[in-house]
């Protein structure tokens, strides 16, 4: 009486392909975005923002060179108070 050999199971049921909603750089990047749009409308960042920020550069974070010179912007804005910093 031989044993039967275990099924084995094809590795797509244990493995999933990340995604765009599950790779956290990318949803790093549409943070990023988010936080910029937000703060050129409002006029207004907090502290904590701003230390998102300055770690999105500092962490290479950031992609294009467009998103680097408009978080260049708002830090000279804050620096400069045409940008309201709040808490």
């Amino acid at each position: 009486m031989s044993n039967p050999s275990p099924k084995r199971l094809p590795l797509a049921l244990f493995y999933r392909r990340p995604t765009a909603e599950s790779d956290p750089r990318r949803t790093a990047q549409e943070n990023i975005r988010r936080l910029l749009t937000q703060i050129e409308t409002s006029r207004k960042i907090s502290r904590f923002e701003h230390l998102q920020l300055m770690t999105a550069i500092l962490s290479n974070q950031v992609e294009t060179a467009q998103e680097r010179r408009l978080i260049n912007k708002i830090f000279e804005d804050a620096q400069t108070g045409q940008l309201k910093i709040v808490d």
